[in-house]
């Protein structure tokens, strides 16, 4: 029988080969589950056509988008022109017509020519049009317009674009001038709608109406911890003084000690009153702001001291 180092030295080995054995079956069951982007784009497009048979693009055509951009085919894009058909987004499937028209001919594809060409001509004529006016727009050279957050180059405004039936966003912005946005909603075609940008506004720095208020806080905050400051210097101030009063009941006073706690009572008490009047002003004026929020204050407190005592100054803009 084999001794206890052995037995040691031979459950040892069955632990690595274990864990080896348990390292080896996770690596394959991960080699396994993953997909390759091909084989990803196969089962999207696999999916989005099954979907689209079943009557159901608005599932189909986000696999079918997806398979394209991952593995780019002439099939797959005709089959997405079709689901953006079904699904009414006309002017998308109008250019994915058109593209595949552009690939079909490229790879002789005959049967996918007629199909795309037939149904990009019947879109054609059932297309949703947006013209985007920028000619009363100030400083046109440095506008820049955006459709539904994509850049809409120059050598578009004004033109009857086509646009899918729904919502669309456009904006419109340039340097030190204040953003413009806008909404509209496109039918269903043949119809051409015309969107007029305005003149940009100057931008504004004005702060928001509630920025008074915040002010009014933080100085408010202030004061009130000023206040607290002023009345414990106020207090040891007293307590000092007393103590000087009886150490010396008479004046000169000779005493060196009570001279020395007669100067700690003098600091403290200036320290008291720059602090008191800087906590009553903050105090004051924080609740101002909060009561009477406006949109442009602009204000600073700030302590000032004196030879013969201190206290706190304000200014600003309100």
């Amino acid at each position: 029988m084999p001794g206890r180092r052995e037995t040691h030295r031979i459950f040892k080995r069955r632990a690595l080969l274990s864990s080896g054995a348990v390292v080896l079956w996770a690596a394959g069951a991960a080699a396994d589950t993953s997909e390759s982007p091909a084989a990803r784009a196969d089962r999207l497009f696999q999916e989005g056509k099954q979907l689209l048979q079943a009557g159901k693009p608005a599932e189909a055509c986000p696999r079918l988008a997806e398979s394209q951009r991952l593995d780019p085919g002439t099939g797959t894009l005709l089959a997405l022109a079709l689901c953006h058909e079904s699904e009414g987004m006309t002017a998308s499937a109008w250019r994915e017509f058109q593209d595949v028209l552009v690939a079909a001919g490229q790879a002789g594809r005959e049967d996918r020519l007629e199909l795309a060409r037939t149904h990009a001509a019947a879109l054609e004529a059932a297309l949703s049009r947006l013209v985007v006016d920028v000619t009363a727009t100030q400083g046109r050279d440095e506008i820049v317009v955006r459709l539904d957050g994509q850049i809409l180059p120059a050598t578009e405004w004004g033109k009857p674009l086509p646009a899918d039936p729904g919502e669309h966003v456009v904006q419109a912005s340039a340097r030190a001038k204040a953003r413009w946005s806008t909404k509209i909603v496109l039918a269903k075609g043949p119809r051409t709608e015309t969107l007029s940008v305005p003149p940009l506004e100057a931008a504004t720095s004005e702060r928001p109406a509630d920025a008074g208020r915040a002010i009014g806080f933080v100085v408010g905050g202030a004061g009130i911890a000023a206040l607290g400051v002023g009345a414990f210097f106020g207090v040891r101030a007293i307590t000092l003084a007393g103590d000087v009063r009886s150490r010396c009941p008479s004046s000169p006073c000779t005493d060196a000690g009570a001279v020395g706690v007669n100067d700690e009572a003098r600091t403290s008490a200036w320290i008291s009153d720059v602090a008191l009047g800087f906590g009553v002003l903050g105090v004051a004026l924080g609740t101002y702001l909060v009561v009477r929020p406006r949109p442009n204050v602009v204000a600073r407190v700030a302590p000032f001291a004196g030879t013969t005592g201190g206290g706190a100054m304000l200014s600003g803009t309100f």
